[in-house]
């Protein structure tokens, strides 16, 4: 593999306690796939090591790499999720009166909860996850409906995704799982809870390596119970660290590096580390300033289509190959999940195709694991053979209907299945596509321009980034109550580094907002990007008709 020097460092360290400061765009994930190849070519057994991340995406790609360079499917090291790990340790170790539990998929917690509670479920199961995994204790009305949703499942012997994590520490703490493995890495640290900072150390052994990679400045789930404080408190915790920093980005030209890396400077909890740009200037950041939120969607569409080189629809597809840009080169980030309606709305009606996270994955979970089960009736007669569960999934019609993003992602997932009789592949196989997640379904490599969240867009990079709805009020979010203002910091640090070549901000001067049109003022995090790396355009809406007359 090709290394830069910090990179090769941290892939061949094997000090005790490895802390790896892994910036946007510095080839983080190259750099843990390095690191578990280089242990496996020490000879390390590969029961000995375990790589955690929090989506399955990142395993998956994980996985597929170390296959790729050691050229072997069979006897790799377990690469995966938390919640993955725990499930399989809990099938292994529970008594044989327990271990036989199903797994409460979020579409079964929703339906339990639902009955338990009405309309507001969502709301619901949050403070449940919340009170898991922080001890944030439930209010009076949510109390009775978690007391009456933990009987529910003791009923039906089911356990959710929090309750793995829990019962594994509880069988760690009274010594009934012991500590497993020599080695483990971590991805995405700044993304821990103090139940997985629990696990860690319980399943370490005693004389084992523990390496962490992440970045402080992009902590951005404290509502799903992640402290930052466990990442900052590490060089107090263990004071024989080692700590490397991954500094070179590989991803952004330098005026987004530059500008992000001054403007997160003003956040206080953090580490010092400065991201070098590998890649020369471009073009300024550009701040838009609009009338409202549909001249906001009409910039949008012109700007897309005139870097695709097109001023109408049947332009976009003919001048295809006189741009290097296609429809996935763009993405539109906004704060939260109703800007993007508009936004969507503007730029089908161009013909512009869009992709966004799917919130029905819970259903096309469902969907699958329904096809299985029929699949699994009519094949009733290969259940105790040995046959591998990618031939039984491609013969079997599970596929049928499925994208090629959709299929490709499951054949991934079921190559790691292929000894033991296949029901038991299976049954381990829907254990693990139970636990996808809407980003770990998101269509990367479809042509469409991604509509998401801030949050959303974690992981992900594009081209050319537009950033809408830079108002004070949503950027930084100040709607809600306790807000963490070096949290909001981050998420906008996220959202500017998910850019390669160009960065745009867009500010509308009013919006309407529960259905009051609000006037807004730019954000304040403006203050806080030099002016030397921004260029202000103001837009002038058309009165008269749907177009924007101009820039000036």
């Amino acid at each position: 593999m090709n290394l830069n020097r910090n990179q090769k460092i941290a892939a061949e360290t094997n000090d005790k306690i490895c802390c790896v400061l892994a910036g946007p765009g510095t080839g983080k994930t190259l750099t843990i796939t390095a690191k578990i190849i280089n242990l496996l070519q020490q000879g390390i057994n590969p029961q000995e090591i375990a790589a955690l991340t929090f989506t399955q995406k990142a395993a998956i790609e994980m996985k597929q790499r170390v296959i790729n360079s050691l050229r072997q499917k069979e006897n790799t090291p377990f690469i995966g999720t938390f919640h993955l790990l725990c499930l399989k340790l809990l099938k292994e170790f529970l008594p044989d009166k327990q271990k036989h539990f199903q797994l409460c998929t979020r579409t079964k917690q929703k339906e339990i909860i639902s009955d338990l509670y009405g309309k507001n479920a969502d709301k619901a199961i949050e403070k449940i996850t919340k009170f898991k995994n922080t001890g944030v204790p439930l209010d009076e009305k949510i109390l009775p409906v978690y007391e009456k949703y933990e009987e529910k499942k003791r009923q039906l012997n089911l356990l959710d995704f929090d309750d793995l994590l829990l019962k594994t520490l509880e069988l760690i703490n009274k010594k009934e799982i012991p500590a497993l493995f020599s080695y483990i890495i971590v991805d995405e640290f700044q993304d821990i809870n103090k139940i997985q900072y629990e696990l860690i150390i319980g399943l370490l052994k005693q004389d084992g390596c523990l390496a962490v990679f992440g970045d402080p400045d992009q902590a951005i789930y404290s509502f799903r119970g992640s402290e930052i404080e466990l990442f900052l408190k590490l060089p107090s915790d263990f004071p024989d660290l080692t700590l490397i920093n991954l500094s070179l980005n590989y991803r952004s030209q330098k005026n987004i590096i530059e500008a992000s890396n001054k403007f997160i400077t003003a956040n206080t909890k953090r580490f010092s580390k400065r991201i070098e740009a590998t890649r020369e200037i471009k073009s300024p950041l550009i701040l838009f300033e609009v009338e409202d939120e549909y001249e906001e969607a009409k910039t949008i569409v012109k700007e897309i289509k005139s870097r695709l080189g097109a001023t109408d629809f049947t332009e976009l597809y003919k001048n295809k190959e006189e741009t290097s840009y296609s429809f996935s080169s763009f993405a539109v980030l906004t704060r939260t999940n109703n800007q993007l309606k508009i936004i969507k709305d503007f730029l089908k009606k161009e013909g512009i195709p869009v992709k966004t996270i799917k919130k029905d994955a819970d259903h096309w979970i469902s969907s699958i694991i329904r096809k299985l089960t029929e699949a699994m009736t009519n094949s009733s007669e290969k259940l105790f053979t040995n046959m591998p569960l990618k031939d039984f999934l491609e013969s079997s019609g599970s596929y049928e209907d499925l994208s090629d993003i959709e299929i490709f992602m499951l054949s991934n997932i079921a190559r790691a299945y292929k000894n033991g009789k296949l029901i038991e592949q299976i049954q381990a196989f829907i254990d693990e596509i139970s636990a996808l997640t809407p980003i770990d379904l998101f269509p990367e490599n479809l042509n469409a321009v991604s509509l998401l969240t801030l949050h959303s867009s974690k992981g992900l990079e594009f081209p050319i980034v537009f950033i809408a709805g830079f108002d004070e009020g949503l950027i930084p979010y100040t709607m809600a109550p306790d807000i963490d203002i070096e949290e909001e910091r981050r998420l906008f640090y996220v959202g500017m580094t998910r850019a390669m070549d160009d960065l745009i901000l867009i500010h509308s001067r009013q919006r309407v907002i529960n259905g009051k049109k609000i006037p807004l003022s730019v954000s304040s995090f403006l203050k806080d990007i030099p002016a030397e790396y921004i260029q202000i355009k103001k837009v002038r809406a058309d009165r008269t008709g749907p177009m924007q007359k101009g820039l000036f």
